[in-house]
């Protein structure tokens, strides 16, 4: 299909994700990684894993969140199988 639009999904990041509530670890310079990607940063991709609970959707989506607000659009794509 040429010149088809995206369709938007109606996805909401949480409210309560961002990087001042988030606790910093032994995980620093993921950290200060996805900062620097959501403040501008040159677009890559990034592969985060780790246990549940570990803080990896809250990171994300505060990526996300600081990156919208700082030049645009981001993609945040949600693998999760439970649906969370």
């Amino acid at each position: 299909m040429s010149g088809a639009d995206q369709i938007r999904l109606p996805l909401r990041l949480k409210d309560q994700a961002s990087f001042e509530n988030f606790l910093v670890g032994n995980n620093g310079q993921v950290v200060e990684l996805l900062q620097g990607t959501a403040a501008g940063g040159n677009a890559q991709v990034i592969y985060l894993h780790g246990p549940k609970g570990a803080g990896k959707s809250h990171l994300l989506q505060a990526c996300c969140r600081d990156r919208l607000e700082s030049v645009g659009t981001p993609t945040y794509v949600s693998l999760a199988l439970d649906g969370v």
